[in-house]
């Protein structure tokens, strides 16, 4: 018996060393995989040990909650949510409540400027690049985040306006994204890259990594030439948007805002809170919105004005990498706004 039980033993242990040294041997590699999404392409870059099956376990993850967010999919939440408006509450599942929260969050934060349920306006401008007055009044009137109800001991949600719509509009990559990072935060890689559109995270955990991904990010102009190019910084995420190509809605007026800005970049810990600052800037204006950004930690702003003068938060300094000598940089204190 002790013989058999020695013996057992030593087999236990070496079993256990041959698995230590094969997870440690296992070689790292690079892998790229592109998902389309309705929120845009879903890029990701792992480096590190099983990356592959990593990302395909990400990227399957990341499809399918994209797809429960879709407002035009008859199994999302955000559907139902629309067609018992006005009569009943719908519960949510944990991560689209929480993304409901976090959306009324920052339309609090902005007050109004970025409005949840905003996609009323939307539809009426995408289908008419001139509607009436009456038309637009009429879809004014569903548009109003403060009538959210929020259920939180339930995670039930309850529009309470017949025809009222809560899309989330433009923060859903942000989220997506997060959502992604959060996930990749439970397994051993090297590096972190992940991108849909123009809201981009990047993360170096090991320098074994180096030279394999990047993180820098160039703001152009419109013939392709670099303004402004963001340095490689670790466990960053950044949203950059062109008003002038987005359908940006005042929220108060009903109408388009008239943009005073080419570009938005926003750097934050967080895609959706970096996306969502950006919109409200584009929303608010280059005067209110960097007040809102000197007022938020870990956040930088840098914005590029249409006639060339490019205007930079109190912190950003320290991610510039490159800047052309043909635009002008100010500070917002240098502005005096």
């Amino acid at each position: 018996m002790l013989i058999a039980g020695t013996l057992l033993m030593f087999l236990s242990i070496s079993f256990l060393q041959i698995s230590i040294f094969s997870c440690r041997g296992r070689a790292p590699v690079l892998v790229q995989k592109e998902a389309d999404l309705d929120s845009g392409i879903f890029k990701l870059r792992l480096y590190g040990p099983e990356a592959q099956e990593i990302a395909d376990e990400v990227v399957q993850e990341i499809e399918e909650l994209d797809s429960r967010m879709d407002l035009s999919s008859d199994q999302s939440a955000f559907r139902t949510l629309e067609q018992t408006s006005g009569s009943s509450s719908v519960r949510m599942e944990a991560e689209l409540f929480d993304f409901v929260e976090k959306c009324v969050s920052f339309a609090e934060l902005s007050n109004g400027a970025y409005d949840p349920t905003v996609e009323p306006l939307y539809e009426l401008w995408q289908r008419n690049s001139s509607p009436s007055r009456e038309r637009v009044a009429g879809a004014l009137e569903l548009v109003d985040f403060r009538e959210v109800r929020l259920y939180p001991e339930n995670r039930r949600v309850f529009l309470p306006k017949n025809g009222m719509v809560f899309s989330g509009r433009g923060l859903i990559d942000g989220y997506l994204l997060d959502q992604a990072k959060k996930s990749l935060g439970e397994y051993d890689l090297f590096a972190v890259s992940l991108e849909i559109d123009n809201v981009s995270y990047f993360e170096k955990m090991d320098h074994r990594a180096t030279g394999k991904i990047s993180g820098t990010l160039s703001l152009k102009n419109s013939d392709g030439e670099t303004i402004v190019r963001i340095r490689e910084t670790s466990n960053i995420s950044a949203a950059l948007i062109y008003p002038q190509d987005s359908l940006i809605i005042n929220t108060l007026s009903g109408y388009p805002v008239d943009h005073e800005l080419y570009a938005v970049l926003v750097l934050g810990h967080e895609a959706m809170t970096a996306k969502a600052i950006a919109l409200i800037v584009a929303a608010k204006g280059l005067r209110d919105g960097w007040r809102l950004v000197e007022d938020l930690p870990f956040v930088e702003m840098l914005s590029v004005k249409l006639d060339g003068e490019v205007v930079v938060s109190s912190g950003m300094d320290q991610y510039i990498e490159h800047r052309s000598a043909d635009y002008p940089f100010r500070s917002v204190i240098e502005h005096q706004y």
